[in-house]
């Protein structure tokens, strides 16, 4: 599209063509399903920037010189056509074929109109020998009826509104989404959350058996260092450890606890230790 818009002036006066911006839209391959466009991904915010910025752009240069402001500089292009024909610029049937030419032409772009008169000047115009079929210059004696310079000029607008359009549509698109999976898929989905769901739990399992070996070995560790603690208190005193019935040593301080004494005897120069209640 860049390249048409370049491809000879007037095209679009003022305006220059975006083949970044362009390029941009092509992007997104927006495409019409049911009854919008979609896209497999929404532009950015810079992207959408990008978008409605050039969009607007032509929005502007694709209004007719009717809504206003392009009316003279109209009837200067086609003035400017007329005397290509031999029309004087003070030529009172030149004014009335001008006002003729506005009027008719009032719903098209002022760039379409002028790049309509441009191309009629330059000769690639063109008319179809009705005899023949071939390809043939207009008149240089009669200038366009207005009917044919407007679809000269219709020629311009659909290339600038072509463009325009590549930007609209992905600006009006919704996202794609996805279609709903097969009963195959469906299937094999769950087929492997069955399977993730049993190996969780074999390392949920495993782990706790690791956790419980891990944790009755801290605890026999622990009690393997208070029963040497109780014997080395047991040994200071010379006494004999003493144990519950369920054999487990029981500290001095819970026999003492408990009414337990340690009682010291003299005899023959010795101290003699047992524990009495």
């Amino acid at each position: 599209m860049s390249k048409q818009l370049a491809a000879h002036e007037p095209t679009l006066p003022g305006l220059l063509p975006d083949a970044e911006a362009l390029r941009l839209a092509e992007v997104f391959r927006a495409k019409f399903e049911g009854s919008c466009f979609v896209v497999e991904r929404m532009p950015t915010t810079v992207e959408r920037q990008t978008l409605q910025r050039r969009s607007a752009q032509l929005t502007e240069v694709l209004r007719p010189i009717g809504d206003g402001g392009g009316r003279v500089a109209a009837s200067e292009a086609i003035a400017g056509l007329l005397v290509a024909y031999g029309y004087g610029r003070n030529d009172p049937r030149a004014d009335e074929t001008i006002t003729v030419y506005v009027k008719h032409l009032s719903e098209v772009p002022l760039f379409a109109i002028r790049a309509a008169c441009e191309d009629v000047r330059a000769g690639r115009v063109h008319d179809v020998d009705r005899r023949t079929g071939n390809r043939v210059p207009l008149s240089p004696d009669k200038e366009p009826s207005t009917i044919r310079l407007r679809a000269v000029a219709q020629k311009h607008v659909d290339r600038v509104a072509a463009e325009k359009y590549a930007f609209d549509k992905v600006l009006m698109a919704k996202r794609a989404v996805e279609p709903p999976a097969s009963d195959a898929e469906r299937a094999a989905v769950g087929a492997r959350f069955q399977e993730l769901a049993a190996d969780l739990a074999r390392q949920t399992a495993k782990k706790e058996l690791d956790d419980a070996e891990e944790l009755a070995a801290e605890v026999e560790a622990r009690r393997a260092r208070g029963d040497r603690l109780i014997e080395a208190e047991y040994e200071a005193l010379g006494l004999t450890p003493v144990r519950n019935s369920a054999g487990t040593l029981v500290s001095l301080s819970m026999m003492k606890a408990s009414g337990w004494k340690v009682q010291e005897t003299a005899f023959g120069g010795q101290v003699r230790r047992e524990l009495v209640k």
